[in-house]
């Protein structure tokens, strides 16, 4: 279907241009195989997709309870963690992906560009953390839990900004990595550092005045802001915007595609 891209005629396939509905489809139908692929049409094997926010979410919001210390607030716990881990679980599901694959992806079917297989690996851990956050809320509404559903468009706009952020920072760094092996170990240390950063164990608005000079300049920080405001109106948003990691998403993704093409 890819690859003729038009309808059929008594000469064979009438070629026209490709619009926007064109590339969506393109991008369902390969996150769709790619499931296929590796599951094999095992629900069993897709739930296994839950089971990394599952965990990180539910034993981080024991380790936050346990300490007892009052979110920015007040706002729950749950709300809190399952928000910060949305966004980071975003950016390390697709920068590591993206890091780790080809410079030039493997295309499945003639019509299908590298690109096209980039914004797959990007969609779908966008949409592993909505319908885990989306349902955990729905199942702690269930029990009696009083939260709030996120801004559906607030968080789509977020997450969208971090796949973006994860896809440049990822090209950079694969191509770093072609460029000078040597530094490829250092390169790997380099998460933990924006994790550090990264908003998921504090908020920047309760941190010391001289660690905000330094949490200012992390992107991932205000995407995480911003991600428990989406989820929560009356978290706090101080210090921090979205114009911010827009602006190194762009100027990251241009840089990475630039590298890519450079250094094969």
């Amino acid at each position: 279907m890819f690859a003729n891209n038009g309808f059929p005629t008594r000469h064979g396939y009438s070629r026209r241009p490709t619009d926007l509905t064109d590339h969506i489809l393109i991008i369902r139908a390969l996150i769709l195989r790619t499931l296929r692929l590796k599951y094999r049409g095992r629900p069993a094997g897709f739930m296994m997709e839950f089971l990394r926010p599952t965990v990180m979410n539910v034993m981080h919001y024991f380790i936050f309870a346990a300490l007892g210390k009052p979110m920015p607030a007040n706002i729950p716990v749950e709300e809190f963690v399952w928000a910060g881990f949305a966004v980071w679980l975003t950016f390390t599901g697709i920068w590591g992906a993206i890091k780790t694959s080809k410079s030039t992806p493997t295309v499945p079917f003639p019509g299908v560009s590298a690109m096209h297989v980039r914004l797959a690996i990007c969609a779908w851990p966008i949409i592993i953390n909505v319908l885990f956050l989306y349902g955990s809320f729905f199942i702690m509404r269930l029990f009696g839990d009083n939260v709030s559903y996120p801004n559906m468009l607030m968080l789509g706009l977020i997450l969208m900004i971090t796949a973006m952020l994860a896809l440049g920072f990822g090209l950079v760094v694969g191509a770093l990595c072609r460029i000078a092996p040597v530094v490829e170990p250092f390169l790997h240390i380099l998460p933990w550092f924006l994790l550090l950063g990264s908003g998921v164990y504090g908020s920047i608005t309760t941190s010391p005045p001289f660690l905000q000079d330094v949490l200012v300049w992390s992107p991932p920080m205000h995407l995480t802001e911003y991600a428990r405001y989406a989820v929560d109106p009356g978290y706090p948003v101080m210090l921090v915007n979205l114009w911010y990691p827009a602006g190194w998403a762009i100027a990251l993704t241009l840089l990475g595609l630039a590298m890519t093409k450079r250094f094969r």
